[in-house]
């Protein structure tokens, strides 16, 4: 039977060690490649969702305005508005806001405020 020396157990360590380290590094670098690859896929798909995004925006902006100008004809009508509906037209107008809608809607929005109708 023959015996395992010193220095034998050196070099298995060694070797273990070093096939390791190089796998590591050779797992880090096709990780990195696959990612550039994969991001400059998707680059066009990103550009894409970025103008349907704008194109969501606007319609919401839209729909927005269309709910208070419809509103505000309602409040001209009428002397009484629910609470859930001046919550509703509160939480619109914030998101009309935050959509970059100004013009008449925030003129119309702060003279009813004025007028204590909203």
């Amino acid at each position: 039977m023959e015996e395992i020396t010193l220095g034998q157990i050196g070099i298995i360590v060694s070797f273990t060690a070093a096939l390791i380290t190089g796998l590591t590094v050779i797992f880090k670098l096709v990780s990195k490649a696959a990612t550039k690859w994969i991001e400059k896929c998707l680059m066009p798909l990103d550009k894409k969702l970025d103008r349907l995004e704008a194109k969501v925006d606007k319609v919401d902006l839209s729909a927005c305005k269309n709910f208070l100008v419809r509103m505000f004809t309602e409040i001209e009508t009428r002397d009484k508005l629910g609470d859930n509906e001046r919550q509703r037209i509160y939480e619109v107008y914030d998101r009309y806001r935050k959509l970059g809608g100004n013009s008449y809607i925030e003129d119309t929005f702060n003279r009813l405020r004025r007028e204590g109708k909203l």
